[in-house]
């Protein structure tokens, strides 16, 4: 009998370590929910200027902090609908982050992709930004598969065209190969843990704008197995790179941390 649970003992062990070695990766939106997501940016930038002679470098840190609220409704079929809004709080964007934060955004999730309708966007007239502000609300909500992707231990998957805003609707992403691949490094209960990573080169040239150069993401990423959502990501970056913009040349150099964190309660 000692034997015959031991036995049991050490099967239920494996069938346990076995579940433990795999898992379902899918960012999942559900009905009647609000998601709280927490971004904070801190960079320091040493700007030199390559257009006056003998020019000192300088340094600015730039501080961001982003609050997207998401609401969804009950579902419909396959679809989800919701509203979002988001609050910036930085110093440097001054009257336009004030701005932002009344910016509201209505769509809904078709079999989990995102589709922005509208944006209500006070004060900032009705053109193209509003599109470019529905596509970067899109591609922020859509970085991840949309179905099951079956992972082990030592697996990796790769979110394309990450959206890189830098202002004044441009997107570094569409010219760019901003790649993240993401590794799964451990799997403990409902907690999965992956490594990040982007080495992505600079080359643009677009609407005046030159740049030359590198940027490097390194950082750590926990998925919740049962909510079906990220927990959190925790980012470096290193970058140097040569600008010239509307004939002023610089060389620049940037490091910095980007840490996102969410938080999800029924409605």
């Amino acid at each position: 009998m000692k034997k015959l649970f031991t036995l049991i003992t050490i099967t239920a062990l494996s069938l346990g370590a076995y579940a433990q070695k795999e898992i379902n990766f899918k960012v999942d939106y559900k009905p009647n929910s609000t998601y709280v997501i927490n971004m904070d940016m801190n960079m320091d930038m040493e700007i030199k200027s390559m257009s006056e002679e003998g020019g000192e470098p300088f340094n600015q840190e730039m501080d961001m902090g982003f609050v997207y609220t998401l609401k969804t409704a009950a579902a419909k079929g396959n679809v989800v609908p919701f509203t979002a809004q988001m609050s910036v709080d930085s110093p440097l964007l001054g009257e336009v982050a004030e701005k932002m934060s009344e910016f509201k955004f209505y769509g809904k999730f078709v079999s989990n992709q995102p589709q922005i309708d509208s944006v209500y966007s006070p004060g900032m007239g009705k053109d193209a930004a509003d599109d470019k502000m529905k596509e970067a609300m899109a591609n922020m909500l859509n970085q991840f598969p949309a179905t099951d992707k079956k992972m082990k231990i030592g697996d990796s998957f790769t979110s394309k065209k990450i959206p890189m805003n830098v202002g004044g609707g441009l997107n570094l992403g569409e010219n760019l190969d901003t790649s993240v691949t993401y590794t799964l490094k451990k799997i403990e209960g409902k907690k999965a843990y992956f490594d990040m990573l982007m080495d992505s080169p600079l080359d643009i040239s677009k609407e005046g704008l030159e740049m030359k150069g590198n940027m490097k993401f390194t950082g750590q990423m926990i998925y919740n197995t049962e909510t079906q959502f990220t927990e959190s990501q925790n980012m470096d970056l290193t970058a140097g790179f040569k600008m010239d913009t509307e004939g002023m040349q610089m060389d620049m150099k940037m490091t910095g941390t980007n840490t996102i964190t969410t938080k999800i309660t029924p409605n």
